[in-house]
Order: C-alpha cells, then structure tokens, then sequence
C-alpha cells in the first residue's frame, strides 16, 4: 500500500517527464529533416498539443476514483455497540460492522480497516460506534477525523496494574479500578483472602497481599456484590523471587523491646542485624559498635535509626548518611518526634493532633481481635512518594519516597512487637517485611519487560530478544523458534500467536521468564475498557478535519476512459496521416 501510494504522488512528474521525452523525440526528429521536406508548423503543432491532452486524460483517469467510492463518512460497528444504533442512509456515508461486532441487517461486515480505507480512498471521517478499534486497525486509522462514541461498559474489573515479580518476604501491590460491584478482594495462590476494599463511587482499589514461597504464583481478583454474590474474578500472575541475603545496621538512642522481635524477624527471612544501643554517658549494649562511614555504608543494604540517633547525627553525618542513600542504601528511621533535616529528607514528620492509639485495618474475621497499638502525634507529609500502612483511620503510618538510587522510609508505630504477643507473629513480620523491602537496596538485575496481558489466538510482540530466542508452550516438548522482524531495526522485536492458554516460557540465550497466557474469552470488561480508552487517545490526536486530496471528478471514468481513448486514436492516426506533410515534387 505505501508502494502504491508513492507511485500515485510521483504520477504528475512522471506523466511530465513521459511527455516531455516524447517532444523533445518529435521536434529532434524535425531537425534532422531537410527544410523542404518538414511539415506544416500547424501539424507539429497539433501532434505536440495532442500528447499534452492524452497525458492530462490518463492523469486524470488514474487519480480519479468511481463515483461509488465517493465515500467522505465511515461508520464502524465495533464490539458492544447498541443494537439501538440504526444507519440512516445519506450521500457519502457507508455503513460497516467491524469483524467484533454483532451481525446486523443491511450491514456488511470488513476484515479490517485497512481494507476499508483502499476500497474508500476519499473517506476523511471515521464515525466509531462501540467498544473501539483493535489494535490491528489502530495504525491504519492515523491521519484521519475520528468520532468516538464508547459503548456502556458491563460491571466488572476494568483495570488492574501489579508488578510483574517480587522478592519472597515483599508484599503484592495491586491497584486497579472496577466497574460496579461492593467490595473487591485480593486472594494469595492457596485462595485465602489476603486483603479487601469496600469500592467508593469511582471504583479506584488498592490491595497488597505477602509473597512468601518463590516461583510462579497465581493471586486472584474477585469483585463481589451487595449480597456477596461473586460478580467477576480476574488472575493476577506474579513471579516471586527467592530472597537475597540482605544486611541491616540498627542504631536505637535507647532500650526498645522492638529489638527482640526484629531479631527474630531478621533470622526467619535470612537477613543480618547488626544493632547497637546508646545507654547514654558514652555506654552501648547490643552488638559491636560501628562508625556510620562511607565504607560502612557501602556494605549496608537497611539502615534502621530512630529519631534520637538520626537527630544526633548532626548536619554533616546527616549528609554523609544521604549520599549513602542516593548510592542505593535504603534509610528507615523510627519516629516518636520530628525529624531534622525534613528538607534534605524530601518529607517531613511534624506534629499533629491525632489518636495515640489505632488498630490496623481489619481484613478477615480474625482481624478484629487485634490488640490495639500506639503511634506518636506526628503527621507524615510525603507528597512525592508511597504509603505502605495506614492505620484504620486512613493516616499513613509507614511510607517512602525516593531519594536518588536509593530510598527514604519512615515508621511510627512503637509496639508493633504487641502483634507477636498477641500471638500475631505472622502479621508483626509481614509489616517490618513490607517496610524494610520497600526501602532495601536494589541488588538484583530486573527482570524482562514481558506484555502484561496476553490471550490465546491473539498476536502478541517481544522485543530485545537474541537470534535464538525461543518459547515453550504448555504440552508442547518442542521449543518454538521466534522470527525477529527486520523491520524493528534495534529493538529486535518478535510476534508470537499463543495457541492454548496456561504458563508459558520465554528462553533467550541463558535467560528464562514465564509469562500467562490468558484463555481466549477472559477478560471481557477489562478488554473492552483498554479498548475504549485506546480508541479515546486516538480521537483526541486525531486531526479534525483531513479534506480529500482529490476533488470529486466531474466526469465518471468510463466517460474518462473514453474521451482518453479517442484522444489517443485520434492521435495516433493524426500521426499517421499524410494530413500538413509536405508534397515532394517528382522530377519528370
């Protein structure tokens, strides 16, 4: 099709250059004759306007299109759109179904649109009804005005985000938003219900469930009713990394029972602690004493103060303590009062007129009887950055924010260690485990970017592969061998057309990555949702009026083709004909 179309811009120079080749052969021809045997300027004449004429009839004929393909309006049917929706047949408009949408009467049905668009090369306007354009026609459709009309969504998830893998000891977050429905819920691969939200008018949800064993786990969106009638579920496929060794320095400005418990923690999860105690008048306990150097700093992956050791720094610690942070180390510091340096820091911690006690939010019935613990009257201001825990008022209890390569956390609760007396360990670890992975120091190389939602029977790409990438699929022992398209250039990009949905692998070179691929009817609210809002960014970049390139001929083509002809014959026998040659005179 671009082929096509250059020829058709080159046309006009192409027909100027054939013409003028052609009188420049003619009047060359002229010279060579003796003066007495050239013809009649008035058939020279004739000949060089006669080719003019024929050229201007065969442009005219190429560039003109049937008067049937006069088409300026197309409306596209696509998925979901409202049996209610009736053609109103008018001058200039089409009526057409995409292969998604429900079969109508009087409608035909196209394989696409860019089919459409070379059958109807002076439609400017696409009238989309529905559900949207797939991304099959979404590049055909650039260039031209589009008018968008989205159908009703049907109640269901419409979104979800969630990353792709975690260490084992982190926490799952998944945000999303819904389409209808009371409460929508995070279940853990054993289908225990980890976390739950009852959903407000814009149906925006933010969950978090622990990853505990490494490998590839499988949670569970499940978005319920007023009556706890199950509405809609969705999977949520996330690979759990196996935990690296990770060493935490703790410096406390005091005795704190915390210590105990976050000992225990540390053993469970395979980490280091390294913690000492100021008893004040130059005397420590705990372990050996350590200097807050930038060698020190270097080998730390968490550094855990609280308020009285962080503000006992002084100014210039302080920044040394920043700079290991912006090289990767991750900061946590322990709250009872406000922090110095909140500029430096990026929040601020500042007092507050808030409850001293809370309980934290209740997820399952067992929740309910959890002891309630203690927090300082301190506010956390953290613009530019996340929260991890709030307690079940809304305020945040522990956030981070970002600070160069590394990251910034603050913690307020005082006795979270009351969670494991009361015989809640578990819960005591899963949130010193959610903050100290928020903010531990990236060691591991990321893992490959894969698609997020992939689907049976329906192209998907991958790019940055090598020459001998290859995926194996489900009951399939044979590897197949992805193609790399050589026209991604350096991205190196790949298509795949999954044929059964379950787990599968992308091998490339001495990488291996799993990825889900989805049954080919899942999904449906959230697919349509994607769909409609792709279609929306494409309506609001489209131009807002792209005239034809080419006025509506006057004459139909037949009557072109015709005239063409006669020009032409008449040409040729013109030509031909001894008509304005030169008698030569017979001597005797």
């Amino acid at each position: 099709m671009i082929a096509i179309e250059s020829v058709m811009q080159a046309l006009p120079w192409l027909l100027a250059i054939s013409v003028l080749l052609a009188s420049l052969r003619l009047l060359l021809a002229l010279r060579h004759l003796p003066a007495d045997a050239r013809p009649r300027a008035s058939r020279t004449a004739l000949l060089l306007l006669g080719q003019c004429a024929s050229m201007a009839l065969l442009f005219l004929l190429l560039r003109t299109t049937d008067p049937g393909d006069n088409i300026h309006t197309l409306h596209l049917l696509t998925a979901h759109a409202p049996d209610a929706e009736t053609p109103m047949p008018r001058a200039g408009e089409l009526w057409l179904r995409m292969p998604e949408a429900a079969s109508r009467k009087s409608i035909d049905t196209t394989p696409d649109l860019a089919t459409v668009l070379r059958q109807h090369p002076q439609a400017h306007t696409l009238h989309i009804i529905g559900d949207g354009l797939e991304t099959r026609d979404r590049d055909a459709a650039s260039g031209i005005e589009i008018r968008f009309e989205p159908a009703p969504l049907a109640t269901g998830i419409r979104d979800w985000w969630a990353p792709q893998s975690v260490q084992s000891g982190d926490a799952v977050h998944v945000r999303g938003s819904a389409q209808g429905g009371a409460r929508i819920e995070l279940l853990d691969p054993s289908g225990t219900r980890a976390d739950q939200q009852a959903l407000q008018g814009d149906g925006v949800f933010s969950l978090q469930s622990p990853a505990r064993s490494s490998g590839l786990a499988m949670y569970q969106l499940r978005l319920r009713d007023a009556d706890n009638k199950t509405i809609a579920t969705t999977i949520v496929p996330v690979q759990v990394l196996p935990t690296l060794p990770t060493h935490l320095l703790l410096r406390s400005g005091g005795p704190d029972p915390e210590l105990k418990f976050l000992r225990r923690w540390a053993t469970d999860n395979g980490a280091t602690l390294q913690a000492t105690i100021d008893l004040g008048a130059g005397m420590q306990a705990g372990d050996p004493s350590f200097a807050l150097d930038t060698r020190t700093l270097a080998d730390t992956d968490v550094l855990i103060l609280d308020d009285r050791s962080w503000n006992g720094l002084g100014h210039a610690r302080r920044t040394n303590v920043l700079d290991a942070v912006s090289n990767g180390m991750g900061l946590l510091l322990r709250s009872s009062a406000p922090l110095a340096d909140g500029d430096a820091l990026g929040l601020q911690v500042q007092a507050a007129s808030l409850p001293t006690s809370f309980k934290l939010p209740v997820v399952d019935a067992n929740d309910s009887t959890l002891p309630a613990l203690t927090r300082p009257q301190l506010r956390i201001d953290n613009p530019s950055g996340q929260t991890v825990l709030r307690d079940d008022r809304g305020n945040p209890l522990v956030a981070w924010r970002a600070h160069g390569r590394g990251r910034i956390g603050v913690w307020l609760p005082t006795d979270s260690y009351r969670l494991a007396l009361a015989g809640r360990a578990d819960l005591h670890a899963r949130l010193w485990a959610d903050a100290i992975n928020a903010v531990t120091r990236p060691r591991a190389a990321a893992p490959r970017d894969m698609p997020g939602l992939v689907y049976a029977g329906e192209r998907t790409q991958f790019c940055r592969l090598g020459d001998a990438a290859r995926i194996l699929q489900p009951g399939d022992a044979t590897p197949l061998r992805l193609v790399i398209d050589p026209r991604s250039g350096d991205k190196h990009c790949a298509a795949f057309w999954p044929r059964r949905a379950g787990w599968h692998q992308l091998v490339d070179g001495t990488s291996d990555t799993a990825f889900l691929v989805r049954a080919q009817g899942a999904d449906q609210v959230l697919r349509a949702a994607r769909t409609q809002q792709a279609t929306a960014v494409l309506a609001d970049h489209a131009p807002t009026l792209v005239k034809p390139a080419v006025a509506a001929p006057t004459l139909p083509r037949w009557a072109l083709f015709l005239l063409w002809l006669a020009v032409t014959s008449a040409l040729w026998w013109f030509e031909r004909s001894r008509l304005g040659r030169v008698r030569t005179t017979t001597p005797g």
